[in-house]
């Protein structure tokens, strides 16, 4: 194999075969030796365990005028802000500017009066963000308001991922 991605083709295919010996619970060395050899790293070519690999161009979505620190206070709270900026495994760094269209469905979906929101944009776009956020946004919230710990998720917003 040549080209471009060669290193992390063999990665994935190599890392997938491992994985999917691992899950199917295969200890014996012998047969997973010869198992592991069937699932060659030729790619293109009959039994090769992995498909050539698809490379999609993807549109380019584009980036809201605010970054997270200037919706603070206007839309989404300090706490709220810091919580999605200080986070251990999933953090945003406060300088980043969201997606127009995570920043149109923070408004519709936070605003007084909410309204119901459909949010169709392509994979990798931040959708998830686009309802997750106004839910931490409420939890957090309710928690200032009440100074109680809260017991069990009471999300006001119902989204649709599509």
């Amino acid at each position: 194999m040549s080209g471009y991605f060669k290193d992390l083709v063999n990665q994935s295919l190599s890392r997938t075969r491992e994985a999917t010996l691992s899950i199917l619970g295969i200890n014996d060395q012998g047969l997973r030796a010869h198992l592991t050899e069937q699932m060659h790293d030729c790619l293109g070519e009959e039994g090769c365990f992995l498909a050539p690999p698809v490379f999609e161009h993807t549109f380019g979505w584009e980036a809201g005028d605010q970054t997270f620190l200037d919706l603070q206070g206007r839309l989404l709270s300090e706490s709220t802000i810091k919580a999605l900026t200080t986070a251990q495994n999933y953090s945003f760094k406060a300088d980043i500017r969201p997606y127009k269209h995570q920043i149109q469905s923070w408004n519709t979906l936070l605003s007084e009066r909410p309204k119901s929101a459909i949010i169709t944009t392509g994979t990798g776009s931040g959708k998830t963000e686009c309802f997750m956020i106004p839910i931490l946004q409420d939890l957090i919230s309710e928690y200032e308001h009440t100074d109680n710990a809260l017991v069990g998720v009471d999300a006001k917003h119902v989204v649709h991922k599509v």
